[in-house]
């Protein structure tokens, strides 16, 4: 069974059948469309309904603040699997992509993605647009975007913010870059003196 994002097209059984639109879901020339995440379900009177998932519906528009797992990092786009919408948990498999450009508003030319997030990574990411094979385009340019849990690539221990561009591990005191989402930068400077 598909899960459907809020203004995708549902893919409906083809044939003599004339359906309508119920929960969740809002027609528009002829065809329906989900307004919210969830799974297609068909009663017995051909009304169609998109039924969320999980106890809070996730209510994903463009706009929205995603909290997401780096995956994959390639030269120019990191691959995510977003578990939140706002606070809403989502239970089922949900792709996104960062692409450079995305990262931030500049010095493009010497970004390097390898850089700024590293699998495992959580991250803090705004849903900028609809993408294609079912994957959102994020973005984390703006300062309280980006990393917001990381553990160190060498201790595995946890890393905390301590600056825009770097984590500290709070065991070894060793520092890696990455693109912070908004650190309190007083607060771990005092702290590292």
């Amino acid at each position: 069974m598909n899960v459907y994002l809020p203004g995708q097209s549902l893919n409906l059984p083809q044939g003599n059948v004339r359906y309508s639109a119920g929960q969740g879901c809002y027609e528009l020339n002829g065809k329906i469309f989900a307004s919210i995440c969830g799974k297609c379900q068909i009663d017995k009177d051909n009304i169609v309904s998109i039924v969320p998932l999980g106890n809070k519906v996730a209510n994903l528009q463009v706009g929205s603040i995603v909290t997401a797992k780096v995956l994959r990092i390639r030269d120019n786009k990191v691959e995510v699997k977003i578990m939140m919408v706002e606070d809403a948990v989502i239970n089922y498999n949900l792709q996104g992509i960062i692409r450079k450009q995305d990262v931030r508003q500049t010095n493009l030319d010497i970004l390097k993605m390898e850089e700024q997030f590293i699998p495992g990574d959580i991250i803090k990411a705004r849903f900028i647009s609809y993408g294609d094979s079912q994957k959102l385009y994020l973005s984390v340019t703006e300062d309280e975007l980006g990393v917001v849990f990381a553990k160190h690539t060498e201790s595995k221990q946890l890393m905390i913010p301590f600056s825009w561009e770097e984590m500290i591990c709070v065991q070894t005191g060793q520092k890696e870059k990455r693109k912070v989402a908004k650190p309190n930068i007083s607060l771990f400077s005092a702290q590292m003196q």
